[in-house]
C-alpha cells in the first residue's frame, strides 16, 4: 500500500508521541493525520500554543521516518467567520457570495497566514460534506447547482493547498444520507484538479458495525482512494469496553483491496482526551489492518494467533484468544438492539432519534430483511418490524424533522405512527441482552483463567479491566433495556400491564440500581475518552429516575398486579 496511515484525534502529547513510536517501530506507518482535538479546522492553529504542539508532533513524526503529516480542515467555515463584505442575506439567511473575486483573494491570504504557522505539515484532509458553511447552500449566479458549487470550491482550495503551498490534499468523502451521497458523487465527477486524492469512510455513514461498506469508492474511479477506518470504535466502546474487532476490519479491508483505485488506509487510534488503543487489547484492530496490507490472503486465525502470542505469550493463547473472538458478539448484542444502534453510543439514552432514524442501517442496506442471531434467531424488516416497534411514536411521524432523510420509508408505508411496543419485542430484546451478559461473563472467565500464563502485569491489567468493565456494561444495558421497553408497554395501560411486563419493568429498574452502584465503586474506570464508563452508569440512573417519576413510585415500584 502506498499509504499506511494512522490518525491521532486527541491533543494529549505524551499519547501522541507513543502512537508515533509504535507506528514506526511495529507497523511501518508512513502517514499520520492530526484531527478533531488537535486540528479540526486549520484556524485551530491560531490560539496560543496550538501551532507549536502541531509542529513539535509533526517534526517528531518526521524524525521517526514518517514521510507524511496531514492536518484536518473544513470547507467552508461558519459563514460568520468571513468578512461581512462577502456575505449576502437571502431568504433571511446569510450566505457567501462565491462569485465575488475579493472573497477568494481574502481566503487565499487567510490560508497563507494559517499555513505559515505550521510549516512542518505535508498535507491537508479537507472535510466539506459536513462542514459548518455548507458549500451547496452558498450564493452563486455562475454555478447552477450544488455539485457545481462544491466542485468549484474544492478546485479553488486545491489550487491554494497544492499549487501555491506545495501540500498534498485529501478530500474526505463522508455522507449522512442518500441526498448527500448524490451531491458528493456528482461534485467529485466535476472536479478538475488532477492531484486531488479522496478519503472515504469504511462504511456508509459513521462507522457502525451494522452498516454496509461505503460505495463512494466504487462510484468514483477518477481519483485514488484512501479508506478511513475507526480502529478505536467511536460507536462500539472506544477501547474502554472490549471493542476488539479485528474480523470486521480484516473483512472490510479485504473487500476494498479488490478495487483498482485503492491506494491505502488511515486508521483512527483514539477517541479524544487520554484515550488510545495503543498498548491495549484493542490494538489488535490496527494489527489486522497491517497484516492484511502485508498479505491480502491473511487469515483471521493468524491475526489472532500472532497478536495474542506477541502481547500475552503463547501459553496464554488458548484462554485469551477465545475471549477476543467473543468481543464482536458482545458488542453487537449489548450496544445494538435488534440491529439498531440503540441506546446512544455515549450514554444510556433510548430516546435518541438518530438511533432509530439517522443511524438506521435500513437507510443503506439493499435488502430490508435481515436476521438477528444472539438467541433471537429471527428475520426482521428494518422498518416495518424493528423500527416500527422500538421507535417511540414521535419519531415515526411523516412530518418529523428527520422524515426528509428517509422519504422512501414513508412512501412505502413502512412506519405506523402509533405506539407499537409489545411483549413479543420485549422478549426479543431481553433474549439478546441476556445473551450479551452470558457471553461477556464467559469472556471474562477466559481472561481470569489466562492470568497464570501472562507474565507482563501491565498487559494483563489492561485486559482484565477491559473485560470487567464490559461485563458490567452488559448487565447495565440489559437492565436499562428491560426497564425502558417494559415501561413503554406498561404506559399503554389496561391489558398491556401483564405480570410479565410488570416483572420485567421492576427487574430492569432493580438491575440498573445494583449495577450502577457496582460501576461507581469499581476503581478502574479506564482512561478519559468521549465514552465515559461512569457516565454510562449516571445516564442509566437518570433513565431509572425518569421512569420512577412517571410512575410516582417509591423504592418498590410495582406489585405483580401492576398497581
Amino acid at each position: 500500500m502506498a499509504v499506511r496511515g494512522w490518525n491521532i484525534l486527541s491533543d494529549n502529547e505524551p499519547n501522541a508521541r507513543r502512537v508515533i513510536d509504535v507506528a514506526t517501530t511495529d507497523y511501518d506507518i508512513n502517514h499520520i493525520q492530526f484531527s478533531h482535538q488537535l486540528v479540526n479546522q486549520l484556524k485551530d492553529v491560531r490560539p496560543a500554543g496550538r501551532a507549536e504542539l502541531v509542529n513539535r508532533l509533526a517534526a517528531y513524526a518526521h524524525e521517526k521516518g514518517i514521510q507524511e503529516v496531514f492536518v484536518w480542515d473544513q470547507a467552508l467555515y461558519d459563514v460568520g467567520y468571513y468578512p461581512e463584505a462577502f456575505r449576502l442575506t437571502i431568504d433571511g439567511q446569510q450566505r457567501l457570495d462565491l462569485d465575488n473575486p475579493d472573497l477568494w483573494r481574502w481566503i487565499r491570504a487567510d490560508y497563507r497566514s494559517m499555513l505559515m504557522l505550521v510549516p512542518e505539515i505535508d498535507g491537508v484532509v479537507l472535510n466539506f460534506m459536513d462542514a459548518p458553511g455548507k458549500i451547496a447552500e452558498q450564493f452563486s449566479q455562475r454555478l447552477p447547482d450544488g455539485p457545481s458549487k462544491v466542485a468549484a470550491v474544492i478546485d479553488s482550495l486545491a489550487r491554494i493547498f497544492i499549487d501555491r503551498h506545495n501540500l498534498d490534499l485529501l478530500i474526505r468523502a463522508a455522507v449522512s444520507d442518500t441526498r448527500d451521497f448524490s451531491l458528493l458523487v456528482n461534485a467529485v465527477r466535476k472536479l478538475r484538479h488532477p492531484a486531488i486524492k479522496v478519503m472515504v469512510t469504511e462504511a456508509e455513514q459513521a462507522f457502525l458495525l451494522t452498516h454496509p461498506l461505503s460505495t463512494v469508492s466504487d462510484s468514483i474511479r477518477k481519483y485514488p482512494i484512501i479508506v478511513e477506518f475507526d480502529a478505536a470504535h467511536e460507536y462500539n466502546g472506544q477501547g474502554i469496553l472490549a471493542s476488539m474487532l479485528p474480523e470486521v476490519h480484516l473483512k472490510r479491508w479485504k473487500e476494498y483491496l479488490s478495487e483498482p483505485n485503492i491506494e491505502g488506509y488511515v486508521a483512527r487510534t483514539d477517541r479524544f482526551y487520554q484515550s488510545t488503543i495503543i498498548d491495549g487489547p484493542c490494538e489488535i484492530n490496527l494489527y489486522a489492518l497491517k497484516r492484511a496490507s502485508d498479505d491480502p490472503w491473511m487469515s483471521i486465525d493468524k491475526v489472532y494467533r500472532e497478536f495474542v502470542s506477541r502481547k500475552y505469550g503463547e501459553k496464554a493463547g488458548p484462554y485469551v484468544e477465545p475471549a477476543f473472538r467473543k468481543s464482536q458478539d458482545i458488542i453487537t448484542s449489548m450496544m445494538y438492539t435488534l440491529g439498531l444502534p440503540v441506546a446512544s453510543h455515549l450514554t444510556m439514552s433510548f430516546t435518541n432519534e438518530a438511533s432509530y432514524i439517522s443511524l438506521n442501517p435500513g437507510k443503506w442496506q439493499r435488502s430490508m430483511e435481515y436476521t438477528v442471531e444472539h438467541d433471537v434467531n429471527k428475520t426482521f424488516h428494518y422498518w416495518q418490524d424493528v423500527t416500527n416497534h422500538l421507535a417511540p411514536r414521535e419519531f415515526k411521524q411523516p412530518n418529523s424533522a428527520t422524515a426528509v432523510e428517509i422519504p422512501n420509508v414513508f412512501e412505502n408505508g413502512w412506519l405506523d405512527d402509533r405506539e407499537l411496543m409489545n411483549v413479543e419485542y420485549l422478549r426479543n430484546i431481553v433474549a439478546e441482552k441476556d445473551y450479551a451478559v452470558r457471553v461477556a461473563q464467559s469472556a471474562l472467565e477466559d481472561v481470569l483463567q489466562a492470568k497464570p500464563h501472562i507474565t507482563n502485569a501491565e498487559h494483563y491489567s489492561k485486559l482484565i479491566e477491559t473485560m470487567r468493565r464490559t461485563e458490567m456494561a452488559a448487565r447495565l444495558y440489559r437492565g436499562s433495556a428491560k426497564a425502558y421497553f417494559a415501561y413503554r408497554i406498561y404506559a399503554r395501560g389496561g391489558e398491556f400491564r401483564t405480570p410479565e411486563v410488570v416483572y420485567m419493568l421492576q427487574d430492569g429498574l432493580d438491575e440498573i440500581a445494583a449495577v450502577s452502584r457496582e460501576m461507581t465503586l469499581y476503581p478502574y474506570k479506564g482512561p478519559h475518552a468521549e465514552f465515559d464508563f461512569l457516565g454510562l452508569a449516571t445516564s442509566a440512573l437518570a433513565l431509572r429516575q425518569s421512569i420512577m417519576d412517571e410512575l410516582g413510585a417509591g423504592p418498590r415500584i410495582l406489585n405483580m398486579n401492576g398497581q
